[in-house]
């Protein structure tokens, strides 16, 4: 169920376990009074990228000063730990330029993934942090690349909150990870790779990756069943990855071919060190 600020009622949250509130800064006295009412009643929230201090406090967490970092680099890449929800995955890059951290007070909240630099360096500031009411993101999640990951990890921390997400949500990951973004089911997009690949100098190496695709899409199957709803997202990445490897290998160069990539600060992400983003 969606709706916007001045929808947000005690009501419209009565049927609801899990409210994800995607960007916003400074819910009204009204929001507040129906979150408080909600968390009061054991639902759980997801916010991102909120400043609202007694919002914070409703989850056991206390906001820090706003951060930002023109240049890029600084905020690239979130290291979940130890901590974190199972299924999530261990890295996921983000390129944000911005952030507004969050910190655990009264030991009742921990941090699960902290913020990277493009060097891999700690930054020492925190990205997700969870404390019993939910879970918390520094900054809101940008649709910049590494698609993938972020699904299994959106997907993993849905189910840390509300379990009864992870059927449905694995299948349809599984879903989206095996069509390749073309085709309609997992079968016809093995098939079709197959006979793309047949006569290519790489068939055999298309063949093994096909092959793999199959034991890990079985096993995933076997995971799911069995209710292991996290193996099997920690494997939908290994399967698209076999997958697209076959895929891309039944593609032949074409004279005078060259590749590009966008990059929208137009600098690199290492300013002066065009060498460097390229490797």
């Amino acid at each position: 169920r969606l709706t916007d600020d001045d929808g947000l009622t005690a009501g419209i949250l009565d049927d609801a376990s899990v409210a994800i509130l995607p960007y916003n800064p400074f819910p009204t006295a009204k929001e507040k009074k129906a979150i408080r009412s909600f968390l009061r009643g054991k639902g759980k929230l997801m916010v991102f990228y909120s400043a609202d201090q007694a919002l914070a406090g409703m989850m056991d967490l206390g906001i820090g000063p706003y951060k930002s970092w023109d240049a890029g680099g600084r905020w690239s890449l979130i290291r979940f730990n130890s901590n974190a929800p199972a299924g999530v995955p261990e890295t996921v890059l983000q390129e944000s330029r911005n952030i507004r951290p969050v910190h655990p007070v009264r030991g009742k909240a921990s941090v699960i993934g902290s913020w990277e630099t493009s060097d891999g360096d700690a930054t020492g500031d925190p990205a997700w942090v969870q404390s019993e009411q939910g879970l918390w993101m520094t900054h809101v999640l940008l649709d910049d690349g590494d698609t993938m990951a972020k699904q299994q990890m959106l997907v993993a921390l849905l189910g840390s909150l509300e379990p009864a997400v992870w059927p449905a949500a694995t299948k349809r990951l599984l879903a989206e990870a095996t069509c390749l973004g073309k085709y309609p089911s997992f079968d016809v997009a093995l098939r079709s790779v197959e006979n793309r690949g047949r006569g290519k100098p790489g068939e055999a190496q298309i063949a093994g990756w096909l092959k793999e695709a199959r034991t890990i899409e079985q096993s995933i199957g076997e995971s799911s069943k069995a209710g292991h709803y996290a193996e099997a997202l920690r494997d939908i990445p290994r399967i698209r990855k076999a997958l697209f490897s076959a895929m891309a290998s039944t593609y032949d160069n074409r004279p005078g071919e060259f590749r590009a990539v966008w990059d929208h600060a137009g600098t690199g992400l290492y300013p002066g060190n065009w060498e460097k983003t390229c490797d």
